[in-house]
């Protein structure tokens, strides 16, 4: 069966977790990705330009809410 390319970043996120040759190894390293990312953009204190896309502010909350959730206390 061959499989589509995925669509959206839900169906892409979803298929990076369901689909690996390691199994559920996979699982932890996006996992641990995401918990290494949060806290280097939480830990950086190089202040961004104005005019970005997304502001570090909003980038940071982000890092937050992903580490919240990770840690089980999410809202």
């Amino acid at each position: 069966m061959k499989q589509t390319k995925p669509k959206t970043n839900v169906q892409l996120v979803r298929h990076i977790m369901d689909y690996s040759a390691v199994g559920a190894l996979k699982q932890a390293f996006v996992i641990e990705a995401l918990y290494q990312y949060s806290h280097q953009i939480i830990e950086d204190t190089t202040l961004w330009p104005q005019n970005s896309v997304v502001s570090q502010e909003a980038w940071q909350l982000c890092a937050h809410e992903v580490l919240d959730q990770l840690k089980g206390e999410s809202k």
